[in-house]
């Protein structure tokens, strides 16, 4: 976004401010619990407790977890009246060095006025600024009247040296790159409206700290800081129009340390003069949409634009597909009384919006997805989309960070029928599917283009009175990469059996698949399966699975042969 276009969204932000005081001059904060529950003074307490163990065993091949993990895990709340108090606790012995512990204990306190938080949290005040980036701190976000009220301040990620952050065979995920600095920071909210109709404006200013002894050649990166203004906006015309406003502009500095400059733009330097000191690596880059949806019976039609800028990125989230701007129309359908349903979207999305890049890529966008279901005999959906994909947040490899600019194109198609009669019950489902994985250009990423064809019919009888259930799927998989062509061509059975009333269940499924590589034979893969569980009234639930999978190929350059055992155990206690 260009200056100029800075000066616009403020403009149109502060006419929603505007038209939402004007318009909704008897906003009130609505009472969330009824009155029973506010005149409850009792002291409630109430958890759900699990303790899960599993073993790993690999055979021919690198393992890919652990050997054994546990985790304990658990969500106890206390309420009394309107305030409830919920607690989130996870413990376990996975990647205890990694920058964002997997260990976490948090307090989430609910009252009628809004939510604090306390210990391990994540909190969300716009899209694209604080936006769910989780921390170990403290922070509220408060509805007071009119009167909309938020802040933070914690820890974002902890300290790893290079030292420690290395490829660790113990915990079967790769740390190479997840050297970190002490990252911490705090972010303030505030703004005018309800729940549903308001205006928030948004802060979150972040910094690494600069460890002990501190030496390039040995982190091989800068301590970096960031500053965020946000601007978000929600106008709900008693729910038959909605109007969405979410813009940002951030500063990030790649090191803190790097020569200082002046800032040649009047207007920037009178926003941020007391903001932050920018420098060499200050990066200044914008980021937002604005949607508006009609919402009527049957039909709901929107519009939504967006613009992120290229490399924008705040301390507050995770990961953006970004150097994007998009234009998309949207429709939301129900006809013949809910029988055909669907959503639907259309636009135009390209990217070069720096004019970083030799060419400008253009494209048209869109998504479909149909139910129908005319009766309870049979029914069919299908889908295609073509829209943009993200990546893991936390990103392995260099691979994996590229593909923030993949596309991935899917289609698919379920037609189901079932017939009922009575005892026995027979359901027939055909799945077909097929996705493309396309790079944008980056070179590097050529790896990852795929293309997915999968076909599978799946059959089902239910007994009914013996709560007995068995079915078979004959499947045909097809994956195409620059690699060469992939294919398994198998069948799976599965059956199932509940007792005492489905406090008992079981289960066991097998298949057999036949696997060939650019059309040549290339051995096959049997996996076998059963599970069980107990869930008896006022006593601990506990449950169990056993997997196991054998791959004999001809050719081990392609894929090696092994086998692997996973098995699985938890006891969980709800009271």
């Amino acid at each position: 976004m260009q200056v100029p276009a800075l000066h616009l969204v403020v403009k149109l932000l502060g006419a929603s401010l505007c038209f939402l005081l004007l318009s909704r001059s008897e906003i009130i904060l609505a009472q969330e619990a009824d009155s029973a529950a506010a005149n409850d003074k009792k002291l409630h307490f109430g958890s759900g407790i699990t303790m899960s163990a599993q073993f790993y065993h690999m055979d021919g091949a690198t393992a890919r977890q652990q050997p054994f993990m546990y985790a304990i895990s658990g969500t106890p709340s206390l309420s009394y009246g309107n305030v409830a108090v919920p607690f989130t606790l996870l413990y376990s012995n996975q990647v205890l060095s990694f920058q964002q512990p997997f260990n976490r204990f948090g307090i989430s306190p609910r009252f009628d006025w809004g939510t604090i938080y306390l210990g391990s949290s994540s909190m969300r005040f716009s899209n694209y600024t604080l936006a769910g980036q989780r921390f170990d701190g403290a922070g509220a976000d408060l509805q007071l009247g009119i009167l909309r009220i938020g802040a933070m301040y914690g820890r974002f990620s902890r300290e790893v040296r290079p030292d420690d952050a290395v490829d660790d065979p113990e915990t079967f995920i790769n740390e190479a790159a997840t050297a970190s600095f002490l990252r911490t920071g705090y972010a303030a909210k505030f703004g005018l409206g309800t729940r549903e109709s308001y205006v928030d404006f948004v802060y979150l200013n972040a910094a690494d700290q600069q460890p002990a002894e501190y030496d390039y050649s040995e982190w091989e990166m800068h301590p970096a800081q960031n500053v965020v203004l946000g601007i978000r906006s929600v106008i709900n015309a008693k729910g038959l129009v909605v109007i969405t406003n979410d813009w940002a502009a951030s500063a990030y500095t790649r090191d803190q340390f790097a020569d200082s400059i002046e800032i040649e733009d009047a207007f920037i330097r009178s926003v941020t003069k007391n903001l932050l000191t920018p420098n060499q690596s200050t990066q200044l880059r914008f980021a937002g949409e604005s949607a508006i949806t009609l919402k009527t019976k049957y039909v709901s039609p929107g519009l939504l634009y967006k613009r992120i800028e290229l490399d924008y990125k705040t301390m507050g989230a995770y990961y953006f597909l970004n150097d994007i701007e998009q234009y998309q129309a949207n429709l939301s359908f129900r006809f013949l009384q809910n029988k055909l349903t669907g959503s639907g979207s259309f636009g135009q999305q390209h990217d070069n919006l720096q004019d970083h890049h030799l060419s400008t890529s253009r494209r048209n966008i869109g998504a479909l997805s149909l139910n129908y279901t005319p009766s309870a005999v049979w029914g069919v959906s299908g889908s295609f989309s073509n829209f943009g994909i993200t990546t893991n947040p936390l990103p392995t490899s260099l691979a994996d960070t590229t593909r923030l600019k993949q596309v991935s194109n899917t289609f698919s198609l379920v037609p189901r029928y079932q017939l009922l009669k009575g005892k026995h019950n027979h359901l027939f489902t055909l799945v077909s599917s097929y996705s493309a994985l396309n790079n944008l250009g980056d070179p590097i990423g050529e790896a990852a283009e795929t293309t997915s064809l999968t076909n599978s019919l799946s059959y089902s009888w239910t007994w009914v009175p013996y709560s007995f259930q068995a079915g078979c799927t004959p499947t045909f998989i097809r994956t195409t990469t620059i690699l060469g062509e992939y294919q398994a061509t198998g069948v799976s059975l599965q059956a199932s059996k509940a007792f005492l009333a489905g406090k008992v269940s079981s289960g066991i499924q097998t298949g057999v698949f036949a696997n060939s590589f650019n059309q040549v034979s290339n051995g096959r893969t049997v996996t076998a399966g059963i599970q069980g569980s107990v869930n008896w009234p006022k006593w601990p639930g506990a449950s169990l699975g056993l997997q196991y999978m054998n791959n004999q190929s001809a050719d081990e350059t392609v894929l090696a042969s092994f086998r692997e055992l996973y098995a699985n155990i938890s006891i969980n206690y709800n009271f």
